[in-house]
């Protein structure tokens, strides 16, 4: 970009904010003759009813200035707008467009732009986004050089107002915005020296190198830190480097990082706003709290050199308070403080610290037994109440414990028990096997005496005899006991007192008669047993009464008939591929055996197993009768699935040597004809047409493209081809594509 301004100049004097400027707390009047606010008396001097921190005029801010001039890029010699004509862009090698910077002296250096008129100028090629974080300026870099010139980074530097004293941590954050034709991050680095006079730097990019070097590649320089930046779209983003340089710096420059670029475009471009350098521990002011006993507690941060102190409570001063120590008072200490710390870098505020005075009170729920005593600091409890009392804690603290007593009474329990004779009854430590009164002193769940009284009851034992006759097959139930055999048995069961119940059984089993008769149960048949219908197979059981009184029992098996034929739910195949179909049969069973016509399968009728060729989907149904004169049908579906497709190459040379010489379709046993076979070249022109060719000839010398045309031999080239095919099931199928002819 061209130059603007002719009147270049290097680094400010440090007279501009001089080594030992005295930061005060910004104040402000209203009106004239209006009262200013004092913001560290604790009085509302302006009357407003706000009082010090809390009223807008007392602004504690850093003086950014203090270490770099002109960090928000605002002081300008003049208005870049009237050597423009209102055209709002200037370069910072001009020196009259950001005061205090410098860029340096390449072919192209850094863009200054001013909001004194519309960034976004038709044909400037960039777009700022607005609004700007701080101010009007802001500075421009490329990341790298535009297409199809030297890769290039820009860089901006100053001699500072300060020095940058080595081993010391340090700050630096600003704002960075992009346009919105730029990669999606960038690299941006501070370098630094000792020496203002190492600037400007020898860049130099005509002699074809393959990046433009940073300043860290020049003697006396060093990278202090980067940061890589991701873009925000439409947006403004804070980037931050903290460094600790290793030698005092007098001079810093800013600019993109050392790592090497490819060639970039005009949308490798950043800017950047508002730069804030300070002291690292400037940046982060935390109070810390030493505390021994409850209220009695102090509040501080680490000393700064060359500092002065304001303590504030709520935002009111702390009048007198001008330690980096504060004592917390005894008394209602609570509250949210804060310490204002002025140096010449400016006004410091540390991050709030909210206190919360404790007592050291402490809860304590007691419970004894009546009778008992509680000792409560010395002093003997026996009743219940609150109670509380004062103690000193080995530290020396006081601790306020309050007491909450309770006195539980001792339990009287009447039981009424029952056992079974031979049983023994406990309670506590005491067994009873004897009926009476009984009365034990226990400890219950509360750890006080309970006294429980007792009356046992001692029950008896009973006995039982049983002569029982059953029949043969059943049985007889005592109890969980079951018995089917003639014999004598003994049982103890729990009778309805709870107690034993011995019982003596003499069972005598009489004999009874079964009869089995098997039948044999065809489908769809209906047998007719005493009188019943007979459907399904199973066991029929008929009762008859014989002279000793028990059953005489006739079971009919009526067993259902075996099919002697069995088929697959399902066969499946593809279109132009036989099946076989083998169904099991055991012909042991059979007397005859057929398979049903099917119009659109031709069968061999003398033949069970079949090979069949079927076009569609279809079911087919075999019948048989069984030598028990039972008739049996079984049917199997054959899906057939038509993927109606054939393998057509991509590529043949039709050079005679014997391979690849023809350009045709491999076909399928599924495919019935080429109905029309059509190929034309990139213009549009067929140059081999051919149809109704069966499986057979496809292939074959005379069929199929040879490389030729109407016009003579094809060259060398992509064709496409059309084909139309008829698959044996009658579906007709057009298939396009290209082929690529070789030679």
């Amino acid at each position: 970009m061209a130059v603007i301004y002719s009147t270049p100049f290097w680094f400010v004097p440090k007279t501009e904010h001089g080594e030992n400027s005295d930061f005060s707390t910004v104040v402000s009047l209203r009106n004239a003759g209006q009262m200013q606010e004092i913001c560290d008396n604790g009085i509302d001097d302006d009357m407003d009813g706000l009082i010090d921190l809390q009223d807008d005029d007392c602004v504690c801010e850093p003086d950014w200035s203090y270490y770099i001039t002109n960090p928000d890029f605002e002081d300008t010699l003049r208005c870049p707008c009237e050597d423009l004509g209102g055209m709002c862009i200037g370069l910072a090698a001009s020196t009259d467009a950001a005061y205090g910077w410098l860029d340096d002296d390449s072919w192209n250096g850094a863009d200054y732009w001013n909001a004194c008129f519309d960034y976004n100028l038709p044909g400037v090629g960039h777009e700022i986004p607005l609004p700007v974080p701080n101010g009007n300026g802001v500075m421009g870099f490329r990341a790298n050089g535009p297409l199809g010139m030297p890769p290039n980074k820009e860089y901006i530097a100053q001699c500072l107002p300060r020095i940058l004293q080595r081993d010391t941590s340090y700050k630096i954050s600003f704002d960075v915005g992009f346009p919105r034709n730029v990669p999606d991050d960038v690299t941006i680095a501070i370098f630094g020296t000792d020496d203002c006079n190492n600037w400007p730097l020898p860049f130099d990019t005509t002699s074809g190198g393959t990046n433009k070097p940073c300043p860290a590649s020049f003697p006396g320089w060093v990278e202090l830190g980067s940061v890589n930046v991701r873009k925000q779209n439409g947006a403004w983003t804070i980037a931050q480097i903290d460094f600790i340089p290793n030698m005092d710096i007098r001079a810093i420059a800013i600019g993109g990082g050392c790592q090497n670029l490819p060639f970039g475009n005009l949308g490798d471009y950043y800017f950047i706003n508002d730069l804030e350098l300070t002291r690292s521990a400037l940046c982060d002011i935390n109070i810390q709290l030493s505390e021994l006993c409850a209220g009695d507690a102090t509040l501080g941060i680490a000393p700064l050199d060359s500092a002065v102190y304001q303590w504030y409570k709520d935002s009111i001063a702390l009048v007198g308070e001008t330690s980096f120590i504060y004592a917390l008072p005894r008394r209602n200490p609570d509250g949210m403080y804060q310490i204002k710390v002025n140096l010449p870098e400016g006004c410091f505020m540390s991050n709030p610290f909210d206190y919360r005075y404790s007592a050291g009170v402490t809860l304590d729920t007691v419970s004894i037994c009546q009778g008992d005593v509680y000792d409560f600091g010395g002093s003997i409890l026996t009743a219940p109440g609150d109670y509380i009392d004062t103690l000193r804690t080995i530290e020396g603290c006081d601790s306020i414990v309050h007491l909450r007593l309770s006195v539980r009474t001792v339990s009287e329990v009447n039981n009424a028990v029952s056992i079974c004779r031979g049983d023994v009854y406990t309670i506590g430590n005491s067994m009873y096997s004897d009926s009476g009164t009984y009365v034990d002193t226990l400890t219950n769940t509360l750890q006080c005496d309970s006294i429980v009284r007792t009356v046992l009851t001692v029950l008896p034992v009973r006995s039982q005899n049983l002569i029982q006759t059953i029949c043969s097959g059943e049985s007889y139930q005592v109890g969980s006991s079951s018995y089917d055999m003639s014999g004598s048995y003994t049982d103890t069961l729990l009778a309805i007192n709870g107690c034993d119940s011995i019982v003596q059984l003499n069972l005598t089993v009489q004999e009874r008669f079964d009869t089995l008769i098997d039948l044999l149960l065809c489908p769809n048949e209906v047998l007719i047993l005493d009188g019943e219908l007979i459907d399904e197979p199973g066991r029929y059981t008929f009762d008859y009464l014989t002279v000793n009184g028990c059953d005489s029992i006739v079971t009919y098996r009526v067993q259902g008939a075996i099919s002697p034929i069995s088929l697959p739910n399902l066969y499946e195949g593809t279109l132009g591929s036989a099946i076989f179909i083998a169904p099991n049969v055991d012909y042991a069973l059979i007397d005859s055996i057929w398979w049903h016509p099917n119009e659109d399968i031709t069968f061999d009728l003398s033949q069970v197993e079949q090979s069949v060729l079927p076009l569609r989907s279809t079911l087919l149904i075999l019948e048989a009768i069984d030598r028990g004169g039972c008739s049996w049908k079984d049917s199997v579906r054959l899906i057939i699935s038509a993927p109606y497709k054939i393998f057509i190459p991509n590529a043949f040379t039709p050079n005679a040597d014997g391979t690849n010489d023809r350009f045709f379709p491999f076909l399928n046993q599924d495919v019935e004809q080429i109905l029309r076979f059509q190929i034309f070249n990139r213009w549009g022109d067929r140059v081999y047409s051919d149809q109704n060719i069966s499986v057979a000839e496809m292939g074959s010398d005379d069929r199929g493209w040879d490389g030729s045309s109407p016009r003579g031999v094809s060259p060398v080239g992509v064709y496409v081809y059309v084909m139309e095919v008829r698959f044996i099931d009658g579906q007709e199928r057009l298939f396009k594509g290209d082929v690529t002819l070789l030679r």
